[in-house]
């Protein structure tokens, strides 16, 4: 939590004074900030870094790009046949039942508001068939956008043997803001702070920064925010400041107190090169 608000706070400072550059910055973690589509802060933001479930992003993006070409709606119900996960324990789900239908609307809102795995699997099941055709479908509108340090190979961003999901911060914000250019409405959906299943239920949003929430930032309407042991943190914010809209995103963030030292040092860049 503590990196998502620095993370809020880098970003309302170079939003404000359009700062262009970083100096002196070594770490790990991966940052890109962008207002209104032009880049004005990068920190390794070319390098292709595993996602966790910002992986879920392009999910969404299929699923409005099928809505809008009419190839399902909102309503659309799917059918659970059969156990979504071999082992399911320590996911992040909403326990769909097996034997239960869905609507793609439910399956939707708690994969992006709440992070739900088995309602990420759902859905690419219910769109191509199978997690690897679903896979191959990832990585083929990946191509289209031009996200050349992106690839997918499993529906979730879940850690596996192997290879893992992995994008660029910089891919990742082009992703975001084609989402955006083409189907808005997505903030309809990451602007809300908890999702509620049908039983009444509630589940809480993973972004603290929205409105209404512990570590609410002005203007903050989504985006996603995800987290596995190969990945560590990793966000994408987006809202407005001063009238313009910014997304940024932080790759490998990881849960270590020592960790904040390298924030405070980005900090101390930045208020000398600001003086």
């Amino acid at each position: 939590m503590k990196k998502i608000v620095l993370v809020l706070i880098l970003v309302t400072l170079i939003v404000f004074y359009q700062w262009d550059t970083i100096k002196n910055w070594n770490a790990e973690e991966a940052l890109y900030i962008e207002q209104n589509e032009g880049a004005i802060a990068k920190i390794n933001s070319s390098k292709a870094y595993p996602i966790a479930s910002l992986t879920k992003v392009m999910t969404s993006y299929i699923v409005f790009d099928y809505i809008e070409r009419d190839r399902l709606t909102w309503d659309t119900s799917f059918t659970i046949e059969q156990p979504l996960f071999k082992d399911a324990s320590g996911l992040a789900m909403i326990g769909l039942q097996v034997g239960q239908s869905y609507t793609v609307r439910e399956l939707y809102e708690s994969m992006m508001i709440t992070s739900a795995n088995d309602s990420a699997m759902a859905l690419a099941l219910l769109l191509n068939g199978s997690e690897q055709q679903f896979v191959e479908n990832m990585n083929h509108y990946a191509n289209q956008m031009d996200l050349k340090k992106t690839n997918f190979v499993n529906a979730t961003g879940l850690d596996q043997a192997g290879a893992v999901n992995e994008s660029s911060a910089e891919d990742l914000a082009r992703l975001v803001q084609l989402h955006l250019r083409y189907y808005p409405g997505v903030l309809e959906t990451t602007k809300k702070t908890h999702y509620v299943t049908r039983s009444g239920e509630k589940y809480w949003s993973t972004n603290h920064l929205l409105p209404g929430m512990p570590e609410a930032r002005p203007g903050v309407d989504g985006f996603k925010t995800g987290y596995t042991h190969r990945a560590n943190d990793t966000y994408i914010v987006t809202g407005i400041h001063n009238g313009e809209r910014y997304v940024a995103v932080m790759l490998n963030v990881p849960r270590k107190e020592k960790q904040t030292e390298k924030f405070s040092k980005m900090n101390g860049y930045m208020s000398e090169y600001l003086k």
